[in-house]
């Protein structure tokens, strides 16, 4: 019986993340077994689309905590990226300080399959 591909989202927002995602989206991309999904906030989005990567972007704004004015027009945004390709994996590249889409995926992700590639150690955001 033939299994059908493993859905996968990766978000990035810091250049740091697109960066460290790359290499993974596009070796991902490449095998039958996953149907992979790029959602991204600027300049992680432009990053990942000047590397020819079929991205969606994300207009919302990145926030400095939670609590921020306007955050849970963030989280309104995941859920509506997340509700929209329904992963079974999450990869999202954090970088810090602020909260955006990454985070936000982490956050609002229905599946116990979740990995955050932090790329700077100076930060943790969740």
């Amino acid at each position: 019986m033939k299994r059908e591909p493993a859905r996968i989202l990766i978000t990035a927002r810091d250049p740091g993340a697109a960066g460290n995602l790359i290499p993974l989206a596009e070796s991902l991309m490449g095998r039958r077994e996953f149907s992979v999904s790029i959602f991204a906030m600027d300049p992680g989005y432009s990053i990942m689309r000047g590397a020819g990567l079929p991205v969606q972007w994300v207009s919302a704004a990145a926030y400095r905590a939670a609590s921020d004015c306007g955050a849970s027009i963030l989280l309104q945004e995941a859920r509506r990226v997340l509700a929209s390709i329904n992963p079974e994996i999450v990869v999202a590249g954090v970088s810090g300080p602020e909260i955006g889409l990454d985070e936000a995926c982490l956050c609002e992700a229905l599946t116990p399959h979740t990995y955050a590639i932090q790329d700077f150690w100076g930060d943790v955001n969740i």
